[in-house]
């Protein structure tokens, strides 16, 4: 208790810096967006001058191996099924199989104890709570320590690196040869946390919160833009602009290239960590305080409708990142049960898109509220949605249309993501991957990773799982290692 209460001064300090150096410059007159000339790139994280490599000496990716490691990634765990899969392949033009890792800044050893014993101090201190991303050979991950990484997604060696003054709780997206990126936090200044508590509307999200445009072979920053509030959901890109919803109330449209408002629509809700869902036309979150599922027009950021269910939980829809598949939109919430044994449950929602009615709803898992995250986020592959529920941490298979249950199988630890192959569902599971049998359900195997990989989805690279963890770390392992336990 003593470590977490020093750590969250330490770091309510050094917000309180960044707020205040911001409060010195230039705002424009709307709501506090800000934009300035993008500083000098900075090449590494690494603390140890004598660690430092220069730029010069830093790997590069091949045009070749660019063109046969991922295309573009434009939404959370890479499109709208939420299937984070790419074909990749090595230079034989089999499936990528490698297996590296890579510590990032301030890593600890990943068979150790978490720092203080406490995952939630490790978790915002170095963790990289948000799976990695996959595109043109590099392999990127946001850090809670304020850092962004590319990798070489065959070798793990690092490709640039560079600071972002806040957490960047992300998997990062990339459309042709810009990355986006966004960063915020989870706390309430002095000022905010009065007006959450008399129940008034209130900003979350101190310090330099932003939408960042980098260059996907150096780092350097083309544009980036500053919000009030938090921006730690994935954004969404397409059509040359990016969405994305933020902890001061708002939803936003960004040019791509200029990085200039298009719109901003005011839907009264913070998103926690609801990444948007981008289909049809329309923009699709959740928010909380109030707590309720938003589509919007993507065109204008016009509200089209919200949705609102019984009994949620404060939890609700803050950080419930929806699928798409078929006709449909998924989205899991935690609610009240009204049971005093098994307070809480997660339930399935399939929604109309053009509506919010529901077309079907299935109770996932009810019991005591989970740690931490509290919602999963289901990936839809054809016509079967795969979820998990945090609460009783069992993974379901249900079919699309009607929600009918195909199979549920208890995964202890279970993350709010999992990434769904041929034959096999992966899942990050505390210390291990877990992989089930994608028909049935069966356990098939488990491997001992290390660390603790928290909510992050795992990304599948050919026969390569990508995953990243709270203790610092990126990790890659062939799925044949799977087979050899």
């Amino acid at each position: 208790m003593q470590t977490e209460r020093a750590f969250s001064l330490r770091i309510s300090a050094y917000l309180s810096a960044i707020a205040l150096a911001a409060a010195c410059q230039p705002h424009s007159p709307d709501r506090g967006l800000v934009s300035r000339p993008p500083p000098a790139p900075v090449q590494s994280p690494k603390l140890d001058p004598a660690e430092m490599e220069s730029a010069q000496a830093r790997p590069v990716v091949a045009p070749e191996a660019a063109a046969r490691l991922g295309g573009d990634w434009t939404a959370f765990a890479r499109a709208a099924d939420r299937e984070s899969r790419v074909d990749a392949r090595g230079a034989d033009g089999r499936p990528l199989s490698v297996s590296w890792r890579f510590a990032t800044a301030g890593s600890i050893p990943l068979e150790g104890p978490p720092l203080g014993g406490d995952m939630k101090t490790t978790a915002y201190a170095i963790g990289l709570p948000v799976g990695p991303s996959l595109s043109r050979g590099v392999v990127l991950a946001g850090s809670d320590a304020g850092y962004l990484y590319a990798l070489q997604a065959e070798t793990g060696a690092l490709v640039w690196s560079r600071p972002l003054w806040n957490m960047a709780m992300v998997n990062p997206l990339v459309v042709g040869d810009t990355v986006f990126v966004t960063t915020g936090n989870p706390y309430f200044n002095f000022t905010e946390t009065l007006k959450f508590a008399a129940g008034d509307r209130a900003v979350r999200g101190p310090g330099l919160n932003g939408l960042y445009a980098l260059d996907l072979a150096t780092g350097a920053e083309r544009w980036h833009l500053f919000t009030p509030g938090e921006n730690m959901p994935t954004p969404a890109a397409a059509d040359g602009a990016v969405y994305f919803a933020s902890g001061d109330g708002f939803a936003y449209a960004v040019d791509a290239q200029s990085g200039a408002v298009r719109w901003k629509s005011d839907v009264k809700c913070i998103d926690g960590m609801s990444s948007p869902l981008l289909v049809g036309g329309r923009l699709f979150f959740g928010g909380s305080h109030p707590d309720q599922f938003v589509a919007l027009d993507a065109v204008d950021g016009k509200i089209l409708w919200t949705r609102a269910f019984a009994s949620p939980t404060p939890a609700g829809f803050g950080a419930a990142t929806a699928a798409f598949a078929g006709d449909k939109v998924f989205v899991e919430e935690l609610v009240k049960t009204g049971d005093a044994d098994k307070p809480v449950a997660n339930r399935l929602f399939a929604l109309d898109p053009a509506t919010g009615k529901s077309a079907w709803e299935q109770e996932l898992g009810r019991g005591a509220k989970p740690k931490g995250f509290a919602t999963a986020t289901p990936s839809a592959v054809g016509d079967v949605v795969y979820v998990s529920s945090l609460v009783d941490e069992t993974t379901h298979a249900l079919t699309a249309g009607d929600g009918r249950q195909l199979w549920a199988t208890r995964v202890p630890g279970a993350g709010a993501g999992l990434v769904v192959g041929d034959a096999d569902i992966y899942i990050a599971a505390g210390p291990r991957l877990v992989d089930l049998d994608r028909k049935s359900g069966a356990l098939k195997a488990t491997l001992a990773v290390g660390g603790h990989q928290g909510p992050a989805t795992p990304l599948l690279a050919g026969e390569t799982l990508i995953v990243a963890n709270m203790y610092g770390w990126v990790q890659a392992f062939p799925t044949k290692a799977f087979r050899q336990q």
